[in-house]
């Protein structure tokens, strides 16, 4: 005699166990794929600082680490078990942030402001008191 534990027991040995690995999922690729693709599209609007995280007078070894951790988290070989297309996309974030690197490199910090206006008047005549 068959009981109802038995069939419950035999359904349960029969369920497939959801894969763990989602990189095997063709919609969690899709979505790594997509959502590379938008941070392309994002970053070639942003000026080479942004690009890196950095102030825009940031020193040469400030730009250096940040381009480090940038090039990690952006690296196409650990795009490659998502297809050529998104590993492709990873490599063109990496030469926007070469680029940015470069720029950075060879940018002088930016001059102080000159005092205009009311303060230029105002220090050019403490200047003129002894």
């Amino acid at each position: 005699m068959i009981t109802m534990i038995d069939l419950w027991s035999q359904s349960e040995e029969t369920k497939k166990e959801p894969s763990s690995n989602l990189e095997d999922d063709p919609l969690f690729r899709a979505l790594v794929h997509h959502t590379l693709e938008r941070e392309l599209l994002r970053r070639r609007e942003l000026r080479a600082h942004a690009q890196l995280g950095v102030r825009l007078d940031a020193d040469a070894k400030a730009v250096d680490t940040a381009y480090q951790g940038m090039r990690a988290r952006y690296d196409p070989k650990s795009y490659q078990r998502y297809g050529a297309a998104t590993v492709a996309i990873a490599q063109r974030i990496v030469a926007l942030l070469d680029q940015s690197r470069a720029h950075m490199q060879q940018a002088k910090p930016p001059a102080p402001p000159s005092p205009s206006g009311f303060m230029a008047r105002m220090m050019r005549a403490i200047k003129k008191t002894p």
